[in-house]
């Protein structure tokens, strides 16, 4: 790593935690399991500051303590004492203690907290890698919209949207087990901010720099060493570029890593073991499959009324001829009678025979359903998770967090709530982040707990539950709580209260979703650097759900995450407006009545830029911000179409995705919570 990091206010926090890990270490009867965790706290904080002569002698120091070397237990304490004062930390007579190695003490060999449970390595590894990967490609069209905006606020919402994807990708390569992944994104991040911050409009070799930065990272996450080789020339182009101060990249940090080989920690058994994203994309072709069969009723019922016509042009042949009456001489010659007759009777078996055919088309129709929920029911327990397997993931990143300072203990409830993958997967990164949060910003260190008359070590509890449509799942500590006048003041100073206001505390906490509202003034790598909570918030909204924040000072604070669980094939309510048809979820709907009995409700087609005219029925629609009422020309029956997201950039306005309805054409299916006030 280059020069140390030359923050002030860093520095000061460096040495008041040094300060206390010398005292803890002075206090008489100090355990070994004391020693370690100071001496672990040290080495981290040493990396993270630049100074890798102390972290490269505090783990020789640890490396005599674990293999019960007195002798070079000592010599390592006397050297710690002296690099400490020489930065100016009070440790004077720190070099005279005896470690508890050399008082005969046991030391049992330790490491750091375990990120992933050795026997699922492989397969989380393997699933790490898939997201990595797609969160790259997601971050170079970022990076190609952003250059290629027109305007500075494109540009901004393409960098805060790159911001996110780095963001929740340092999380997941640091659980992974690939720490050179991590402190890569996490410079990567640095460098993104420094783009953003630039006021010209010419950023054209910016951009170039971050996309090789890119190119560079996506090859180190391929690596088998997590990334520690690549990562370096990456780090190096971003300094060469201008675009990396000293403290956005962060020293080498100690991660268990997960094994890389597809064969570590398998076994033959009955079970096959299939990527997540092809349980997703079977579950889409099955979904596709009530798209055939409403293709099938739909034509079918087409040729329904064929036959009724052709039947009625029969009859209508028959009456003719009996007003004509038997052949005369003198009338319509017995050959034209003849003619018609036959052309009657033609008549008659076409409908038969279609009528048959119809029939026919609607029993295959039918059995086309039954199969296909048979298949959708097998595939259900393949696309479906616990929450326990959430959790599973969720839970090391608070023994990260506490960085052997903090003392915490997860509880758990509700690890049988069932869970769509599709939504099990980002909920993983969106839980991760609101822990890290929890321990970083809330959960205090264990003296100032029993200060308080509490427990020294934190609870943490992770919570799932499921409500009609809807999963809840929160994350809650019984830490000191949310500073609100921190948090205000802030807010206040980013424009985003009126300065003086007497906002509620609902409305305070609801800033904490702003990038930037951070009440720390630094990057903290455990926590973020202030787009962790707007992370949370963007991609709760993306899964269609909301986050709610509550606070207790000095009791502990409570997020909670609400998202619908939905399938990929959907049942949803068409909406006829006056130009066009558009899709509500039918999930979302909480009545449906006439126009007249609902006065006040807003014109849906005059939201959406429609024509507006006569309005025939009301939607009662549950959005995030409360119940709304809006009204329509009509709506037709429900139908379960397969939903599919909108790209960039056509993901804006009040649209949720799209789907193909059973006519074939393209229908916008509509996002509640979107909807424009």
């Amino acid at each position: 790593m280059g020069a140390p990091l030359e923050d002030p206010e860093l520095w000061e926090v460096f040495r008041e935690e040094m300060t206390r890990h010398v005292a803890a270490l002075s206090s008489p009867g100090a355990s070994a399991a004391a020693w370690r965790g100071a001496m672990h706290s040290i080495r981290g904080a040493a990396s993270m500051m630049g100074l890798d002569a102390l972290a490269e002698e505090v783990a020789d120091l640890e490396d005599a303590l674990r293999g019960r070397d007195g002798d070079a237990a000592r010599r390592g304490v006397g050297a710690l004492e002296r690099r400490l004062l020489d930065l100016g930390v009070d440790a004077k007579g720190l070099g005279a203690l005896l470690p508890p190695e050399a008082a005969g003490d046991t030391l049992r060999p330790s490491s750091p907290p375990t990120a992933i449970d050795p026997s699922e390595g492989a397969e989380l590894y393997g699933y790490f890698l898939s997201d990595a990967h797609s969160r790259l490609d997601a971050l170079r069209d970022e990076f190609a919209l952003a250059r290629g905006a027109a305007d500075r606020a494109e540009v901004k919402r393409s960098l805060d949207a790159s911001l996110r994807l780095l963001h929740a990708l340092k999380g997941a390569s640091a659980m992974a087990g690939a720490p050179g992944i991590s402190r890569a994104a996490h410079a990567l991040e640095g460098a993104v901010q420094a783009v953003s911050a630039r006021s010209g409009t010419n950023l054209d070799a910016a951009f170039a720099a971050l996309e090789r930065a890119r190119a560079q990272l996506a090859v180190a996450v391929g690596n088998p060493d997590g990334g520690e080789s690549a990562a370096g020339p990456m780090v190096d182009g971003l300094r060469a570029a201008g675009l990396l101060r000293a403290r956005d990249v962060p020293g080498k940090v100690t991660a268990s890593a997960a094994p890389r080989s597809s064969a570590e920690g398998l076994r033959v058994d009955e079970h096959v073991r299939v990527a997540m994203r092809t349980v997703a994309q079977l579950s889409e072709a099955v979904g596709e499959v009530a798209f055939v069969r409403s293709r099938v009723d739909q034509g079918a019922e087409v040729l329904h009324e064929l036959s009724r016509a052709l039947a009625q042009r029969g009859q209508d042949v028959d009456d003719a001829l009996r007003r004509i009456g038997p052949a005369r001489p003198w009338g319509v010659p017995a050959e034209v009678i003849a003619s018609l007759r036959r052309v009657g009777d033609g008549l008659r078996d076409a409908s038969a025979r279609i009528d048959t055919a119809v029939s026919r088309a609607r029993r295959h129709g039918d059995a086309l359903g039954r199969s296909s929920e048979r298949a959708r029911e097998l595939l259900r327990g393949a696309g479906e998770v616990n929450a326990g397997w959430i959790f599973d993931r969720v839970a090391p990143a608070a023994q990260l967090s506490a960085a052997g300072d903090r003392l915490v203990r997860v509880l758990r409830r509700g690890d049988e709530v069932a869970v769509d993958r599709a939504l099990a997967e980002p909920l993983v990164d969106v839980l991760s982040q609101l822990v890290r949060n929890a321990v970083a910003h809330g959960v205090e260190r264990p003296a100032t707990r029993l200060a308080r008359s509490k427990p020294a070590t934190a609870a943490l509890r992770l919570e799932a539950r499921a409500e009609g449509d809807a999963v809840y799942f929160a994350v809650e500590d019984d830490g000191a709580g949310i500073d609100l006048d921190a948090v205000r003041d802030r807010a206040e100073q980013l424009g985003h209260l009126p300065r003086g206001a007497r906002a509620t505390p609902q409305e305070v906490l609801e800033t904490l979703f702003i990038p930037g509202v951070s009440t720390r003034l630094w990057a903290a790598p455990e926590a973020g650097r202030g787009v962790g909570l707007d992370l949370v918030r963007e991609s709760v909204r993306q899964l269609g759900g909301v986050v709610r924040a509550s606070t207790q000072r000095g009791v502990g604070s409570r997020f909670e995450v609400e998202v619908e669980a939905r399938p990929i094939a959907q049942r949803l309510l068409p909406v006829r407006l006056h130009r066009r048809y558009v899709m509500v979820p039918l999930a979302r709907v909480l009545r449906v009545q006439r126009a007249a009995d609902t006065p006040g409700a807003m014109s849906l087609a005059a939201l959406l830029g429609d024509e507006r005219g006569s309005e025939g029925v009301a939607l009662h629609l549950r959005t995030a911000a409360g119940p709304r009422w809006v009204a329509a020309p009509e709506t037709l029956p429900p139908v379960e179409l397969v939903v599919r997201p909108l790209p960039r950039p056509l993901d804006r306005g009040p649209w949720r995705g799209a789907a193909i309805d059973g006519a074939g054409r393209v229908v916008l299916v509509m996002d509640p919570d979107r909807l424009p006030p």
